[in-house]
């Protein structure tokens, strides 16, 4: 049994290969440039929103309007507003399933002389079809996980243990880091 690839579904077979690589490439390039958004609620009832700048010794430096910043002591609750990551999610669980079932129908080849036979672009079709369903449906659930908002309770007086591990959670998410004050 021999395997004929056609030329245009060669083509088609390296579209894909190249907008999948393309696409990776893209995601990896990205540098964070602005800090989280944060909501914070303070411990006196008020609330402050807007993007986490830096991480100071015991306080953290919002850009809210003006800049603000607040002393850890004096938080309650801080949210971690997130983008939703949805259709980033459905656009690479599609590309990638589809591209992959494409390209595994393509290089099993035509089918010869059997009951049920499909060509290999048959196949392309069929599998392209079938995992980028599926790679949709993964990827739309991944990214809408991915967007979830994360909360931080800060309850009472903080140890100087759990305080340091919000403040390394909290550094990280911040537009300027340790080394860049």
């Amino acid at each position: 049994m021999r395997k004929t690839i056609h030329r245009s579904e060669r083509r088609v077979a390296w579209v894909l290969v190249l907008a999948l690589l393309f696409m990776g490439g893209f995601s990896l390039a990205k540098e964070r440039k602005h800090g989280a958004r944060l909501l914070i609620q303070k411990k006196d009832g008020n609330q402050v929103e807007g993007e986490l700048i830096a991480i100071k010794r015991n306080s953290l430096l919002i850009m809210a309007g003006t800049d603000v910043s607040l002393d850890i002591q004096e938080i309650q609750k801080i949210r971690i507003v997130n983008k939703s990551k949805l259709g980033q999610g459905l656009l690479y669980g599609l590309l990638i399933g589809a591209g992959g079932g494409a390209l595994g129908g393509l290089a099993s080849g035509d089918d010869e002389g059997e009951f049920l036979s499909f060509t290999a672009g048959q196949k392309a079709a069929i599998l392209g079809i079938f995992f980028g369903v599926i790679g949709t449906v993964v990827g739309g659930t991944v990214g809408a996980l991915a967007g979830v908002d994360e909360t931080i309770e800060l309850k009472g007086t903080l140890d100087p243990q759990a305080k340091a591990e919000i403040l390394k959670k909290l550094r990280r998410l911040a537009r300027i880091s340790e080394k860049g004050l």
